[in-house]
């Protein structure tokens, strides 16, 4: 099966911080739950990093390891 990467403008709200950025959709990934990937800079805009509560991530990719945390319930 493959998928069109397709990027959108989206906005993206926390409290009184606000972005509006292009991000990438239709990648083919699926979750159970919402998930959006920020890039660092864009988390310290909306008042998300350093975060209250973190979960780290070790991943096994196929280009190598990549370390990753993850924001849960802000």
């Amino acid at each position: 099966m493959s998928y069109v990467a397709t990027r959108v403008r989206i906005k993206i709200k926390t409290g009184k911080n606000e972005i509006e950025t292009p991000r990438l959709v239709n990648t083919g990934f699926e979750t159970t739950a919402p998930d959006i990937v920020l890039p660092l800079e864009a988390a310290k805009t909306l008042g998300l990093w350093p975060p209250r509560r973190q979960n780290s991530l070790q991943l096994r990719l196929v280009a190598g390891k990549l370390s990753s945390s993850t924001l849960k319930n802000q």
